[in-house]
């Protein structure tokens, strides 16, 4: 095994990587938090606030004049965040005992979520995704 020194102290190289994990995974959680609080204000925001970010952004800033692409990006930015945050919430309200009973019988984490969690949140997604795209056509105006 090899050692790595450190502060005139040997340690293992596994002992390590487990120090650079914590400390990633300490230095990423609260980015993680920023981007996920960003995304769920987002989905709260009006409309017209998404109308001016679209004028600016994609009819000014990329040229793309008053097209329909512009707009549809625009309601697509829109509902995106719904899309996301109600998907987050449907994944979150799935129960732990459900994940931590499928690895316990020795699935791996991608198969937990592909046959567990996925088919419980699915009711939730889906209507998640119903509600953005109905508030997306009420905007078409």
């Amino acid at each position: 095994m090899t050692t790595i020194a450190l502060n005139s102290r040997k340690i293992s190289q596994r002992t390590a990587f487990a120090f650079l994990g914590l400390a990633t995974a300490i230095t990423v959680a609260p980015v993680l938090f920023i981007i996920i609080y960003t995304i769920v204000n987002l989905a709260g925001v009006p409309s017209i606030v998404f109308g001016l970010f679209g004028l600016s952004v994609f009819v000014l800033a990329f040229h793309f004049g008053l097209s329909l692409l512009a707009a549809s990006l625009t309601l697509a930015a829109q509902a995106l965040a719904m899309v996301i945050t109600t998907s987050r919430e449907a994944i979150l309200a799935v129960p732990r005992e459900f994940r931590e009973g499928s690895l316990a019988i020795g699935v791996t984490k991608w198969q937990t979520v592909r046959h567990i969690v996925l088919p419980q949140a699915l009711p939730g997604i889906i209507t998640g995704a119903v509600l953005a795209i109905s508030r997306a056509a009420a905007q078409r105006r």
